[in-house]
């Protein structure tokens, strides 16, 4: 069995150093979390990929990582991990979904998603 989990944490180990990384959730307040911070997550839904005779060959698992920046888009260096984040997957050959959630005023965040398929 494929492990996605362990594929999108190989994608964003690059910048475990930087800044920190949860997978499914956080365990923290979100108040009191870091000013930026990434959450991913796999299996959002997970399908099999089939033959011409009705068999299942492949899974396919839907994933997202979620990079939340401190501040707005005014704010300096608020897409430095958004960009990062991207230019990981571009590196992976990943086609993404990219989604602005825009500025979460009750986080004082910005939130923005990449959705893709691993298979």
């Amino acid at each position: 069995m494929i492990n996605f989990s362990e594929k999108v944490w190989e994608i964003l180990k690059p910048l475990a150093g930087e800044i920190d990384i949860y997978e499914e959730t956080t365990d923290e307040d979100p108040l009191t979390l870091p000013g930026s911070y990434i959450v991913y997550q796999t299996d959002v839904t997970n399908s099999a990929r089939v033959r011409a005779d009705g068999r299942a060959t492949v899974r396919a698992s839907n994933c997202e990582i979620v990079v939340f920046t401190a501040g707005n888009a005014n704010t300096v260096g608020n897409k430095y991990f958004v960009n990062a984040v991207e230019n990981l997957l571009i590196q992976n050959g990943i086609e993404y979904i990219k989604i602005n959630v825009g500025y979460l005023s009750d986080l004082g965040k910005s939130q923005v998603t990449f959705d893709f398929n691993l298979i």
